[in-house]
């Protein structure tokens, strides 16, 4: 399905060379960060992630407020 919007993404400007380019190049890091992530997810308890993530989001609404 996703492949459908290829067409339409590469008309729009919204793919690019350049921008397939900087994807290659932010793949290792990307990679890199999925398994730092995956070691997180063992480690941190859902209690304390779920307060983490409800502080983070608090703070993310009050910068769009301010």
């Amino acid at each position: 399905m996703n492949l459908a919007k290829v067409p339409f993404s590469v008309g729009l400007g919204l793919i690019t060379p350049e921008l397939l380019l900087v994807d290659l190049v932010l793949f290792p890091a990307v990679l890199m960060e999925a398994l730092v992530g995956r070691q997180l997810v063992r480690r941190i308890d859902q209690r304390q992630f779920e307060t983490a993530a409800l502080a983070l989001t608090l703070l993310a609404a009050a910068f769009l407020v301010v």
